[in-house]
């Protein structure tokens, strides 16, 4: 379960970011962190890459080490807009619970080469419950080596000082969950169990459906029921093969008479719905982070709404499991408040660009929004920012005057 993650100097945001899921007791929630957040902003603010810095830090987890050479280069994105920043490192710093209930601070810096700095640390669970204020630390490193906690043992901390020495562009949390160190696993698997879509889910998500659907599994059965209950005018899904066009999914829909149609005759937005829900049972069957890129860029802002009922309903998200998205659809936060409400206020964050081109993130809380407040009007009235300020509208008459 995340519960913070910072970073600065990555892409359009120079500045150290401070991102949280920790509820704002204000307003009456329930639970330690937000089960979602949904972030605003006008085009081109950063939203995405908010996203895309904590996916970057779960991709190094994953592949750092097994996936490139010692010659490798890193995937280094600093703010460009700068001069300083142009030759300084990424950071990123995230603390989270893993699966066995402890919570863990992993932190680590880079350039285009080499790993600056990375540090692991962990708080011992109380007997009685909770947690120790002490943080314990696991290993850390730096450019001149690793020192290792009490916690390792000497085999495995010679393993991550080889590490560190022969592949300075590898993190020594990913050697670790490669090989399998029990120490570390638990926060290897973290990372590792993060998703991450955007616009193009269908293509991300096909291969995998059309092998459920293949072999029949318990999901592709599953995931056809749901696509029958979501009004997508489909009751049937087949994975077929031909020798034109190889092996497809196919969608049967029926009316006088029935049909089967491939994948390119059906809508972005049908196909964008079945991802999400295939996602949706991938990822509430556990306790996972999901990232989602422009959740309504094919979708009906009612399956939206219902995608993200998946995640706040206690029922239907029984290992915590949180979904971090970004959106444009305001009607979202009209359920900020009353009975019924989908979105808390301090499950709202917004991405704002200044005039240097840096981008700052921040909880919409931030604005002193009280309990019941129209957080919808306010926003989209520009009360809390985030929100494009077109002026093209007399130029472009002016052109057409020409």
């Amino acid at each position: 379960m995340l519960i913070d993650f910072s970073f600065s100097n990555f892409r359009s945001f120079r500045d150290e970011q401070a991102f949280s899921m920790a509820r704002d007791k204000r307003f009456g929630a329930k639970g330690s962190q937000c089960p979602v957040v949904a972030v605003y902003g006008a085009n081109a603010s950063g939203k995405s890459s908010l996203l895309e810095a904590f996916h970057a830090l779960c991709t190094m987890v994953v592949k750092s080490y097994s996936k490139a050479d010692v010659n490798a280069a890193l995937d280094w994105q600093p703010f460009l807009l700068d001069s300083d920043t142009r030759v300084q490192p990424t950071e990123y710093l995230c603390i989270f619970i893993a699966s066995n209930g402890i919570q863990y601070e992993y932190s680590f810096s880079h350039d285009g080469a080499r790993i600056v700095e990375e540090r692991l640390t962990f708080h011992r669970k109380r007997e009685g419950g909770g947690a120790s204020p002490r943080a314990s630390l696991l290993f850390e490193r730096d450019v001149h080596g690793v020192r290792l906690g009490p916690a390792l043992r000497v085999d495995e901390g010679e393993f991550l000082a080889q590490v560190v020495k022969k592949r300075p562009n590898a993190l020594a949390l990913s050697a670790s969950g490669v090989i399998g160190l029990e120490q570390t696993k638990p926060v290897y698997d973290f990372f590792q169990s993060v998703n991450y879509r955007d616009a193009l889910v269908f293509v991300q998500d096909q291969p995998a459906m059309l092998q459920q659907f293949d072999q029949r599994t318990q999901d592709s059965t599953r995931l056809l029921k749901l696509a029958s209950l979501a009004d997508l005018g489909i009751d049937d899904i087949q994975a077929n093969y031909s020798v034109e066009s190889g092996k497809q999914l196919m969608f049967r829909h029926t009316g006088q008479e029935s049909a089967y149609l491939p994948a390119c005759d059906e809508s972005r937005g049908t196909l964008a719905a079945l991802s999400y829900l295939a996602l949706a049972l991938q990822a509430l069957s556990r306790p996972t982070v999901t990232l989602v890129d422009e959740i309504d860029s094919s979708l009906h802002p009612a399956l939206v709404r219902e995608f993200v009922r998946l995640y706040t309903d206690p029922l239907t998200n029984p290992h915590d499991s949180q979904l971090i998205f970004t959106t444009h659809d305001a009607t979202l936060m009209l359920l900020a408040s009353g009975d019924d409400k989908l979105l808390d206020p301090d499950e709202i964050w917004l991405v704002e660009k200044d005039k240097q081109g840096a981008s700052e993130v921040y909880p919409v809380t931030d604005m002193h929004v009280r309990r019941g407040e129209n957080v919808a009007r306010n926003y989209l009235n520009g009360v809390y920012g985030a929100i494009p300020l077109p002026a093209f509208h007399y130029e472009f008459a002016r052109m057409m005057e020409d």
